[in-house]
């Protein structure tokens, strides 16, 4: 009997022992191990693949081309092996599938996705002038100049 390493993994599924069921054990540590999937297949690999279910004791792995599926197909015992020593799960072979890989979001997106669009203050102005003949409701007409000015900052002129 080999000696085992005590690492993140083995702690978290000592954890879930008592408190969860095993099929909800089983799906947290597969999510661990999609997070830390490069640290089983290395860098290159994990791009092109993800874990994404446990089915009776096959891991079941999608890779983008067939050519990844196949070199996750000749690493499948290491797989299995790494799988079972390091995060506890009865993982006896894995079952390769080509699809569309998830992007992990990286730091420039998310970047993207938070950054406020806000208007310069004198576009506001200038906008303002235009539609405040044509509505009466002051309120109204300032909206509508915040959205001309937003719309212009985000989209240009057209």
């Amino acid at each position: 009997m080999g000696v085992r390493r005590h690492n993140q993994a083995n702690s978290i599924a000592s954890l879930l022992e008592g408190t969860f069921s095993r099929v909800a054990k089983e799906r947290i540590l597969l999510a661990h191990l999609a997070k830390r999937w490069g640290d089983v297949v290395g860098e290159g690999i994990a791009k092109r693949s993800q874990p994404y279910s446990l089915e009776e004791t096959m891991l079941c792995i999608r890779a983008d081309s067939p050519a990844a599926a196949q070199r996750i197909s000749m690493m499948g015992a290491c797989i299995a092996r790494k799988v079972r020593e390091e995060w506890d799960l009865p993982v006896s072979g894995v079952r390769v599938v080509v699809g569309h890989i998830s992007s992990k979001s990286t730091q420039k997106s998310i970047e993207r996705q938070r950054r406020i669009i806000t208007p310069a203050p004198n576009d506001i102005a200038k906008n303002l002038d235009r539609v405040r003949e044509r509505v009466g409701d002051p309120d109204v007409a300032l909206s509508l100049a915040r959205l001309m000015a937003l719309w212009t900052r985000r989209f240009g002129k057209k």
